[in-house]
């Protein structure tokens, strides 16, 4: 079954230890927050679970990034 997980604030914190927790069960992980070189360290993590990351480098605290999540 092919299942996607959206993590906001992906890149610390319990954002981070969701995204890595989640890509065990999901095939893909979308990873969104404003610091995209630590979402990277991130993605790679989630690589090893075998999930797909789709890491997007947003800033949801303004409305309009959330029109960037359609990536």
């Amino acid at each position: 079954m092919n299942s996607v997980a959206i993590i906001t604030v992906a890149s610390q914190g319990i954002g981070r230890s969701t995204s890595v927790r989640l890509a065990r069960d999901f095939s893909a992980i979308v990873l969104a927050t404003r610091n995209a070189s630590a979402l990277r360290e991130v993605a790679e993590t989630v690589k090893t679970t075998g999930a797909v990351p789709l890491v997007c480098d947003l800033d949801l605290s303004k409305i309009e990034s959330a029109d960037l999540m359609y990536c």
